[in-house]
């Protein structure tokens, strides 16, 4: 009722206010989710097979005073069907990190289940409509944190993430599920002496796992690397990379359609004060093909990477030449080149933003998902940058000249020391939060760059539900 609701008060003041215009047309958006006294955060987002954009993340409650896990869908022109938070009945917190749709159609969130003393991995399923169908716990030690997903061939899940029950102060964490969540294999990866940190995990052309995280070098200074495990997750290969004295860090690894690999994150070794968004190319066996930071001035950082459909690339994440953390991205060419980047104030107070996920849809336009300052985000921009309420930025662009180092890391099965346990997470419709949306209608293409042209008045309305 809330949704159907808030659609019909859009298009009557979009009619009123812009004029006459095609409903069909698929809107431009922003979408924020946030309720008063507590805050939420999305953190990856997909097109359904349904067509229609899905995020996941977490919405914490002023009242509950813990996390729950966020999963919402909504239709092309920005509309909510449903928004919906898990909670088991424990009080504990369950945060979303990672979303995939399996073959089947149902959605796979994985994060981090935490009592308030220690945190395990979450494997959380729910069909195309939101309802709950299972959830795992995975514990190793004193710690573990769940950081990507992945379907493989044969119909199973691959989760990656980090724990600091290992052999050292952190290591990789590797688990094979079948789809109920019941574990295959597992397998725990280190640096003897040395902290590592997984962040992302993709399947690769040889049927094989590839890994994109950090390496934790001295304390305080970390180098990205880049693993590569065969299709029963034994280890293979791995490289790191470094451009200096400072960190170098990758968050988000993607395979190209010429099967390399499209990598993403910071560094503080070539300019910014406090770092450099990166985008990195690497050959199949880890090789460099090209490697650029893209600054602004003070702060950026690539949370999310995409092969887009013209074969360049596109990363978001932050773009912050003020000290406000402004959410922002890049559209790059296939050699790296800069072709468009935005920054955006995206929350209520404009500061502590970020788009954590981007996903390019089938009319080439993107969806964004990511945060605001305690809000949800969801956006949709054109296909050629357009949002109506980006600024326009130039950022600097640089090469960064990496050098890939072999690291031969210790590998073991964790098989023995890994705990799995069954949670039950109980589903609410979001029906208290405020929702704050942006709509602008594209009535016009320009024939030269067939850019959107947006025209009239960004249009704003909120709605507290019930």
């Amino acid at each position: 009722m809330q949704h159907s609701s808030l659609l019909k008060k859009v298009f009557v003041a979009g009619t009123f206010c812009l004029g006459t215009f095609l409903i069909q047309a698929q809107a431009l958006f922003h979408t924020e989710t946030n309720s008063p006294g507590g805050e939420e955060q999305n953190e990856a987002v997909i097109r359904s097979s349904d067509n229609t954009i899905v995020t996941a993340g977490w919405y914490y409650s002023g009242t509950t005073l813990t996390n729950d896990l966020l999963l919402t869908k909504q239709d092309m022109n920005g509309t909510v069907i449903w928004s919906r938070t898990y909670a088991d009945a424990g009080g504990n917190n369950e945060m979303g990190i990672d979303l995939m749709q399996d073959a089947a159609g149902n959605y796979v969130v994985v994060g981090n289940i935490n009592d308030g003393t220690s945190f395990g991995m979450l494997l959380a399923k729910f069909d195309v409509n939101g309802n709950f169908l299972f959830s795992k716990k995975y514990t190793y030690g004193a710690n573990a944190s769940a950081e990507g997903i992945v379907q493989t061939p044969d119909g199973n899940y691959v989760i990656a993430g980090h724990t600091s029950g290992g052999p050292t102060t952190s290591s990789i964490l590797v688990i094979k599920t079948d789809q109920l969540g019941d574990t295959l294999w597992t397998k725990n990866i280190s640096a003897s002496g040395i902290g590592e940190y997984s962040h992302d995990i993709v399947n690769t052309p040889d049927g094989g796992l590839a890994i994109i995280g950090d390496v934790d070098v001295s304390g305080t200074v970390y180098h990205f690397f880049l693993m590569k495990l065969n299709a029963t997750g034994n280890y293979q290969w791995s490289n790191t990379y470094s451009g200096g004295l400072g960190n170098d860090l990758a968050y988000e690894l993607s395979v190209t359609s010429d099967g390399n690999f499209i990598v993403t994150g910071t560094s503080d070794n070539y300019g910014a004060v406090s770092g450099d968004l990166l985008i990195a190319k690497l050959d199949s066996t880890g090789g460099v093909i090209f490697s650029n930071i893209y600054g602004i001035g003070m702060f950026n950082a690539g949370y999310s990477v995409q092969e887009t459909f013209d074969g360049g690339f596109i990363a978001t994440g932050i773009m912050d030449d003020v000290g406000d953390e402004a959410a922002g991205f890049i559209k790059v060419d296939d050699t790296g080149t800069i072709e468009y980047a935005q920054r955006f104030n995206i929350g209520p107070t404009g500061f502590n933003e970020a788009i954590a996920g981007v996903v390019q849809l089938s009319d080439s336009s993107y969806a964004f998902a990511g945060n605001g300052n305690n809000s949800a985000v969801a956006m949709r921009i054109g296909k050629t940058g357009n949002s109506c309420n980006g600024t326009a930025i130039s950022p600097t662009q640089n090469s960064a000249p990496y050098a890939p180092n072999a690291e031969v890391l210790d590998y073991e099965s964790a098989a023995s020391s890994l705990t799995v346990a069954s949670e039950s997470l109980v589903q609410e419709d979001v029906i208290d939060i405020y929702k704050a949306c942006e709509i602008w209608f594209p009535l016009a293409y320009t024939t030269v760059t067939n850019n959107v042209v947006c025209q009239g008045t960004c249009l704003t309305f909120n709605n507290y539900g019930a």
